[in-house]
């Protein structure tokens, strides 16, 4: 069952960058920063990030995450372009999981299939927490509530 993705999702999004710390000398290669950005699309809202998810970088996305945690709402965080997630990245979406649960939002995570995320996901647990999907369209086309989040189930999605 396939739904189109809502209208609100051509709205402009937001676009947040980290900078490094300790940034290389120029004309060397530093490490990618990390990019969020932002939709709202109603009820829920859709955060895009890429880059890497470090101890730095999840600081910069928990302080970008705070107007969603009192919400209640649905949060979809698109993680396909995120190219690792270290222990504070996964502390920071076990945590905001918690907090949204308690307050009868839900969280969903969008994944490439067979990347380094999705496995370091499942190694960590996560995936029997949040609902984890393959693509946008698949989390934002499911229906909400507690029968969306999988109790103990796998990734959900396709290629």
């Amino acid at each position: 069952m396939s739904a189109a993705v809502p209208r609100e999702l051509s709205r402009a999004p937001r676009t947040l960058e980290t900078i490094p710390l300790g940034q290389a000398p120029a004309g060397t290669s530093r490490a990618r920063p990390l990019r969020i950005r932002a939709v709202d699309i109603g009820s829920r809202a859709l955060l895009r990030i890429s880059g890497p998810l470090d101890g730095t970088a999840s600081s910069t996305l928990g302080e970008a995450l705070q107007p969603f945690r009192c919400s209640g709402q649905g949060l979809t965080l698109d993680l396909r372009r995120v190219e690792y997630i270290e222990t504070p990245g996964l502390r920071l979406l076990m945590t905001l999981n918690e907090e949204l649960q308690a307050q009868g939002g839900q969280v969903r995570l969008v994944v490439q299939q067979g990347s380094r995320v999705e496995r370091t996901l499942r190694l960590a647990g996560l995936d029997h927490q949040c609902a984890v999907f393959h693509t946008v369209r698949e989390a934002l086309s499911e229906p909400s509530g507690p029968a969306a989040v999988p109790a103990g189930g796998p990734t959900r999605g396709g290629a």
